[in-house]
């Protein structure tokens, strides 16, 4: 089978990531690929750090600036079938006109927001089938695109390799490669934007602070938006609790970090299925994470399980206190101002701080169980099952759930 993945970024995010773990385990598996990176205006500044990976592993990958670019990639790779990661609209355009199978991946609920409904139904209408990384997403696409019939929208949850820890320092030698003695260390690898909600991290963080000795948090992504990076750092200027906020740029390795730290938090305004909260469930890590699509099986809950505190860590409620007002207005809004869930989350950081650090045996027990639920293989051979069946024009195979 030969299979075009396209997609809009190839450097650090959660979405590049998970594009090159589906490339190279494709490749892994005989099937012939070509990676086309559709560079987008807001994409196009990014780095091009996973592209140069793959190209390193062999892979070939092309940039398409215009369509044209678009239609010499078709024509001369011939695809049975494009794998498509948050493509602009014209490459969905190009494939609907050359009549070549195109599978979406929803790595979010990105265009599903309030207001965007009518060119998501536009969208959806160039687009054979998408896999949702979330039931929530596949359930608010539903709803968007009422019809679209639902065996053309399957959710396959995202995976990560069980393997990371183990190619991560040990503990104690990412703690004293950190300088770190007894500090309990929170860390969010999360890109300075609006999404990632980092100003509420932060400002949250700092007004606990006073009742959490020892306690420090890392901030350590891209930063996508300068004018909102700098508004985070102002948090630090003269705040009591500043010196124990650490916020540094994207780590392409983020083991150490991981395997240094005592918990996790991600204070997201949406998500579709957050890879960087997953491996930092692998390491063991309990996790601080807001109400959003995929927090609760991440966590270990059932769709009905309120905000609190539970085994693997605290779920927080929604950022504007309601999901279903999510849209871009909303958020912008609420960005730099004080938010519904700002004492939940203030309380959130001192429950991980009353809890400790270090929890040994029960750490090292809950990483294996957390190894053993997001296998990346389990998650990986889903989508190619997928890919197969619309290639081979087999939508009667296709069952939701991947």
């Amino acid at each position: 089978m030969r299979v075009l993945v396209a997609t809009s970024s190839l450097d650090a995010g959660g979405l590049d990531v998970f594009v090159r773990d589906e490339v190279l385990a494709f490749r892994d598996w005989g099937v012939d690929l070509l990676v086309a990176h559709t560079l987008a205006p807001e994409t196009a500044m990014h780095g091009r750090r996973i592209a140069d990976e793959l190209r390193c592993a062999g892979v070939e990958v092309v940039e398409l600036r215009t369509d044209h670019d678009g239609r010499e990639a078709v024509r001369r790779f011939r695809p049975d079938v494009v794998a498509a990661h948050g493509v602009p609209r014209w490459f969905l355009d190009l494939a609907h006109q050359l009549e070549v199978p195109l599978v979406e991946t929803l790595h979010g609920p990105f265009g599903l927001f309030e207001g965007e409904e009518e060119e998501a139904r536009s969208r959806a209408a160039l687009v054979t089938a998408f896999a949702c990384v979330s039931e929530e997403t596949r359930r608010r696409l539903l709803e968007v695109v009422p019809t679209l019939p639902p065996a053309r929208a399957v959710t396959i949850t995202n995976g990560v390799d069980p393997r990371l820890p183990q190619r991560s320092p040990p503990r104690d030698a990412a703690r004293s490669a950190l300088g770190l003695e007894d500090q309990l260390l929170v860390v969010s690898t999360a890109r300075y934007c609006l999404q990632k909600n980092t100003f509420a991290l932060v400002s949250t963080f700092l007004e606990a602070a006073p009742d959490c000795p020892g306690m420090h948090l890392v901030v350590a992504g891209r930063a996508d938006d300068l004018g909102y990076a700098s508004h985070v750092l102002g948090l630090t200027e003269g705040a009591a609790g500043a010196d124990r906020v650490h916020l540094r740029g994207n780590i392409a390795t983020p083991g150490l970090l991981l395997q240094a730290g005592d918990a996790f938090a991600l204070n997201s305004f949406f998500e579709g299925w957050s890879l960087a909260a997953t491996e930092a469930a692998v390491h063991g890590m309990p996790l601080v994470l807001s109400e959003v699509a995929s927090s609760r099986a991440i966590l270990g809950l059932g769709p009905g399980d309120p905000p609190g505190a539970y085994d693997d860590g605290v779920l927080v409620p929604h950022p504007l206190g309601d999901a279903t007002r999510l849209s871009w207005p909303a958020m912008a809004q609420a960005q730099y101002r004080r938010q519904e869930s700002h004492q939940d989350l203030v309380q959130a950081w001192r429950t991980i701080w009353q809890r400790g650090g270090d929890l040994g045996a029960e750490r090292a027990q809950r990483a294996l169980e957390q190894q053993d639920r997001f296998r990346i293989d389990d998650c990986l051979l889903a989508h190619l099952q997928l890919l197969q069946r619309w290639a081979l024009g087999r939508p009667e195979e296709v069952e939701h759930g991947g």
